[in-house]
This record gives structure tokens, sequence and C-alpha cells, in this order.
């Protein structure tokens, strides 16, 4: 599941989508509604899906909950995504691979998204091998096993890409680099303003 994050009525941008709005102690989860509106007194709110229903007003004490961008997520769980990186880009795992296993939600799209979902779980991930024979599916070709333990240290690996875990760990790569250039831009400018 995507993390979210809470914006008051002054945070919150026309045309922005929410999951969710609360006013006092009552909370409403609309399904596809958008932010039409930000007048003196209230928000505006209209279903994308549904424009011939209209548009509602609510108060400003609203607080909307939204999904984070995807720079946001990757941003905030960066750091901690770092253990995730290192063993998908680490050396194959020669040890106990545990049993196979079906279930493969736990595995994300990037380092951000596996180390949510490893910790929403409760799993510890362990490392990767090479099948011995590759498993061939509707959309891609699976090569690798990547191996988690739950939390009773039971050990189970499921069926993936490796070109996939690549990509991930590139991307994190990339990442790095701009944050980095961003720290180095912030830094310049910092000392710019000090040097005045």
């Amino acid at each position: 599941m995507r993390k979210r994050k809470r914006l008051t009525a002054s945070e919150i941008q026309v045309n922005q989508q929410f999951v969710s709005y609360t006013v006092g102690n009552s909370t409403c989860m609309p399904w596809m509604d958008y932010i039409k509106e930000i007048k003196d007194d209230c928000i505006v709110i209209y279903d994308k899906t549904k424009p011939n229903l209209g548009s509602e007003e609510i108060p400003k004490t609203a607080i909307f909950e939204v999904e984070l961008s995807d720079e946001e997520y990757n941003a905030k769980y960066y750091d901690a995504a770092k253990e995730v990186f290192d063993i998908l880009s680490g050396s194959e795992y020669l040890g106990d691979h545990g049993y196979h296993e079906m279930w493969n939600a736990w595995i994300g799209r990037s380092c951000q998204e596996m180390y949510n979902n490893l910790r929403e779980e409760k799993l510890t991930l362990i490392g990767w091998f090479r099948l011995s024979e590759i498993k061939h599916g509707w959309f891609s070709d699976c090569d690798i096993g990547i191996i988690a333990e739950d939390e009773n240290g039971d050990r189970f690996w499921c069926h993936w890409e490796k070109t996939a875990i690549d990509e991930m760990c590139e991307c994190y790569k990339e990442q790095k680099t701009i944050k980095n250039q961003k720290k180095e831009k912030r830094y310049k400018e910092c000392h710019l303003i000090y040097q005045k």
C-alpha cells in the first residue's frame, strides 16, 4: 500500500486527488475525488469519474489524506532502503533457501517499496540465488529466487527476474546521485549566503 500524508486546507492544491478527508470526528473516504476549488469559507470537491453528480462543499477545517508522490516516497525511505539495496546488489546467497512460496506481494518495484513491504509483513530479506532452470511466465522469465525470513525464522523464496532487480538497484543508485547533487547545490547556496 502506498504511504500517505495529511494536508490542511492551506496545503492542498486545486486538481489534487485525495484518499479521504476528516472534519471533526467524521472521516469520509470518496473513491476518486479531487479538489475543484478553494474558496474563502469552504473547499469544493468533485468526483472526476462521475462529473454529472456535481460538486460538494466541505469546511476549510477539513484534513485531507493524500498519497505520497513517487519522489516524496523514494526520498522519505531512501536511507532505510539501503539495506535492501546492499542485499539485492550483492553476490548470490549460497546458504539455506527455505521452501518455495507463491506469495510474492512483498517484493516491491523499488528498494524503498520493498523495504516498506518487508517491514509491514514482518519479514527479513536474506538474499537472492540463481535458479537452476528458468521459469517461463506470460510476461517475463524468472531466473532468480528472492529469499526472505518470517518472524518465526522460517525461510522461503519466490521466483523473480534478475533484470528487474538490477533495474531497481540502478534506480536506487541514480537517486543517490540526485540526492548528492541536491546536497551539493544547497551547500553552495548556503556558502554563498554566508560569504555575503
